[in-house]
């Protein structure tokens, strides 16, 4: 197989926690940061601001560094918060996410697994000899091509298809957990072929809890996060922190991936070299 090209797979393939940054759609200043980084991974938010898709298009370019551009998995690789919820179906939305070139999509207010399945369906192409859920996105893919470095439809096709449903896949539907509802039916989540990856929500899932204090490190939440986490174990799902402020605390809760507030090149580094002797030990 040739290289990987996003970068969260591949550090959660070969066992590693991955670590991230979180910038909204539109932010070029932080699109540009993250880029010279050694973040694995971007979440790019375009839920509560910067919807736009020509905003997509130039994030997305400016987390392109010419420092970097020729490695492969591709550093700071854009999973991008689509405005729309899980429950809205908006297909369109999800399409023409990817057609800019997003290596996935991080699904706001996951919570009912037939919501799940339709998404899984936007992001997949039809495939006739696949016996998973089937695919409804449509075919332009020439800038995703350019933006993952990609000379041929043949290869792209072949790629452009979620992981780990098909393990040569290079995009992820990662569901982003954060309600009480969404808590509660964990396993039935999990459970949908398609989902790559979840994420816990602190934020809305507080005020699910009719707490209005937004404080995402009330005690309240402890007992709930561990659940998500211990489900998505035995899943076999990778889980993530969204805004860990203690990495060494998250990488102890048993996060695969986590995305911080303010990227601190050294303190990724520390953070690496802990997560690998943890998990080593």
């Amino acid at each position: 197989m040739p290289p990987r090209v996003n970068g969260l797979i591949a550090a959660l393939e070969k066992g590693d926690v991955a670590f991230g940054a979180w910038l909204q759609n539109g932010d070029f200043s932080a699109a540009r940061r993250a880029g010279d980084s050694s973040a694995d991974f971007v979440i790019v938010d375009m839920e509560h601001t910067g919807f736009g898709f020509t905003e997509l298009g130039h994030t997305l370019q400016w987390l392109i560094s010419r420092r970097t551009s020729h490695l492969r998995p591709a550093p700071a690789s854009p999973i991008v918060r689509t405005p729309v919820t899980a429950e809205d179906r908006a297909a369109w939305v999800h399409k023409q996410t990817l057609d800019y070139g997003a290596m996935g999509l991080l699904l706001a207010q996951a919570s009912r697994p037939e919501d799940v399945r339709e998404v899984v369906r936007s992001m997949r192409y039809p495939r006739p000899e696949d016996d998973g859920p089937a695919g409804r996105r449509g075919a332009l893919p020439g800038t995703a091509m350019r933006y993952l470095g990609l000379d041929s439809h043949e290869e792209y096709f072949a790629r452009a298809d979620l992981w780990p449903l098909n393990p040569h896949g290079e995009l992820m539907l990662v569901l982003l957990v954060e309600s009480l509802q969404a808590w509660q039916n964990i396993d039935e989540l999990v459970a949908e072929p398609g989902v790559g990856a979840v994420l816990w929500g602190p934020g809305d899932g507080l005020v699910s809890l009719g707490i209005h204090t937004f404080d995402v490190a009330d005690p309240v939440l402890d007992p709930y996060r561990a659940a998500v986490v211990a489900s998505c174990k035995a899943a076999g799902i990778p889980v993530g922190n969204p805004a860990a402020t203690d990495l060494q605390r998250a990488i102890d809760e048993g996060f695969d991936f986590i995305s911080t507030p303010d990227w601190d090149e050294a303190r990724i580094t520390e953070a690496r070299a802990y997560a690998s002797a943890r998990r080593k030990g």
